[in-house]
């Protein structure tokens, strides 16, 4: 990735980071172990995925970094937002961590609901490849690892949206996939989560109906909701003020 200027230290998307605003709507349910296998086969038949064969083709290795250094207490410390790198691990099987093809993204704050518009969890999303370094150019930026996910499962694409079915496992020991182990909370459940691809802000109500029509779908396997938006909250809580 090239970048010129002053380099952000808390949030991305400043000078040297020229870029169109892009937002990602999205809704969220869990099921129980004993429907995933019902829910696979209404995908396959709501997405017309005729070649899916069962088998698990979604997994994505995530790194979530806090600022290094955080702003001192005050009004400008609610501007301290986390950032995060992502890889996909069903490509490039094989190849170290460090020269895997990573992925910089951001998440803006969660909108809350608009009275007389339902729409669905709807924020802004800053999303580049990173070419070269990507541990190095984020830590140049002025961040510090925080933890380490994985989540595992399966994606179905569906009328530019995205239905993803996982699992997260907690990756203790930093850039060391083998170390993962599962949430022992989420062990019997999975996590369903309805996305749109990025998109300009104008689109967000149709999109947004869109996503409810999916659920719609689904109605009787899963239940898709609308988030409270402070669920979502990408802000830093810091332990110490």
């Amino acid at each position: 990735m090239a970048s010129t200027g002053t380099l952000p230290t808390k949030r991305l998307g400043g000078e040297g980071f020229a870029h169109t605003a892009y937002f990602q709507c999205s809704m969220h349910g869990i099921i129980a172990d004993a429907m995933l296998p019902t829910l696979l086969e209404r995908l396959v038949g709501v997405c017309g995925n005729v070649s899916f064969d069962g088998g698990q083709n979604f997994a994505e290795n995530e790194i979530v970094y806090w600022p290094a250094v955080a702003t001192p207490f005050g009004p400008a410390r609610n501007e301290d937002m986390v950032v995060r790198l992502k890889t996909d691990l069903l490509n490039d099987v094989g190849v170290n961590m460090r020269d895997r093809k990573w992925r910089l993204c951001q998440y803006g704050p969660p909108e809350p609901p608009r009275p007389g518009q339902p729409l669905a969890n709807y924020r802004s999303i800053f999303d580049i490849e990173v070419d070269g370094d990507a541990f190095a150019f984020v830590e140049l930026l002025g961040y510090t690892r925080t933890f380490e996910f994985i989540r595992k499962g399966f994606r179905f694409a569906f009328n530019g949206m995205f239905v993803l079915i996982y699992r997260i496992f907690q990756v203790p020991v930093p850039h060391d996939i083998a170390s993962a182990t599962p949430l022992d909370s989420l062990d019997s459940v999975w996590i369903v989560e309805a996305v749109t691809r990025p998109m300009k802000q104008e689109t967000i109500p149709k999109r947004s109906e869109d996503l409810f029509t999916l659920a719609s779908y689904l109605t009787g396997l899963v239940d898709l909701q609308v988030m409270d938006h402070n669920v979502l909250s990408n802000k830093i809580k810091y332990t110490q003020q």
